[in-house]
């Protein structure tokens, strides 16, 4: 993959996220997760790997529609053959795939161990208090725009997404503990990610007082 092809395919991405005028899933997100990637792991992300794939491509589609992990997996695949040619056998697209579909659910239970990265990375700003607190109001402007829902509506849904995270949150701990490999950093992480789930419960409860 040159870096032409490739900066041009990832220029399709940035031009998409524009187009989207998200005010939460937009090309802000793009970078915190990569920068979510380099304070989880050290490491700077690589060019055209799976994880920068998936990272760049995995909010691409954000309209009202259903599947937007799908969509946007797919977006991927369709547009990578015009700038990108792939060794046979090369796994990077299938595993940037199965990357972007896990941040469906976040769920360690049903995805590779290879996307446990990519479920941390897009949950990060969650551990984040001020930025759990700036993100919950772009996400509210975003949602009611493209739902076309009122503050309330919002705030009902949002309560009930965060308390079904904070289960996920819960079973994804209890297989870590399982494993006794000593995840005792991971662990905690996924109890910052709690902690940030209630705070936006207890901003949408404020909402609905």
């Amino acid at each position: 993959m040159s870096n032409k092809d490739y900066n041009a395919w990832v220029q399709t991405a940035y031009q998409q996220y524009g187009e989207n005028r998200c005010e939460y899933h937009n090309w802000d997100h793009v970078l915190r997760l990569r920068h979510a990637y380099e304070q989880l792991t050290g490491k700077n992300v690589v060019n055209g790997t799976a994880i920068d794939l998936a990272i760049i491509w995995h909010d691409v589609v954000y309209d009202f529609g259903p599947q937007k992990e799908f969509h946007s997996a797919w977006k991927m695949l369709d547009t990578y053959p015009s700038y990108v040619d792939l060794d046979e056998g090369d796994k990077t697209l299938e595993q940037a795939f199965t990357m972007i579909m896990s941040t469906t659910n976040h769920s360690y239970a049903d995805w590779p161990e290879y996307c446990r990265t990519i479920i941390r990375c897009d949950l990060y700003d969650l551990t984040q208090s001020d930025k759990t607190i700036l993100n919950f109001g772009n996400i509210m402007r975003e949602s009611m725009r493209i739902y076309n829902i009122d503050e309330r509506t919002f705030a009902e849904n949002n309560i009930a997404f965060m308390t079904g995270l904070i289960d996920t949150c819960k079973s994804n701990i209890a297989i870590l503990e399982a494993e006794t490999v000593g995840w005792y950093e991971e662990i905690q992480y996924w109890y910052d990610v709690i902690d940030g789930c209630e705070r936006t419960v207890r901003m949408s409860r404020e909402i609905l007082s």
